[in-house]
């Protein structure tokens, strides 16, 4: 992206913090539809566990990709199913 575009929308922005170190992700329509929680996996080290629709998806080394991947899950949901032929 140029640095002179408009800024675009970020899956991010979904997320809603609260408690300290857990973000809910919230869909247009007000449902929640994943959970990012910030996790010490080693004494120098954290990790984003996510979480989707009770299932969780695995860990992410930053916010921003943990919110992406919630993200993508999210829109998986949406596509139509593959007809039979």
């Amino acid at each position: 992206m140029r640095s002179d575009s408009p800024p675009r929308w970020h899956p991010q922005l979904a997320a809603v913090e609260g408690p300290p170190a857990t973000w809910r992700m919230i869909a247009p329509d007000g449902r929640e539809y994943g959970l990012i929680e910030l996790r010490r996996v080693a004494p120098d080290a954290v990790r984003y566990r996510l979480t989707v629709n009770g299932h969780v998806l695995g860990y992410a080394s930053t916010l921003r990709l943990a919110a992406e991947r919630a993200h993508q899950s999210y829109l998986a949901t949406m596509r139509a199913p593959t007809p039979y032929r």
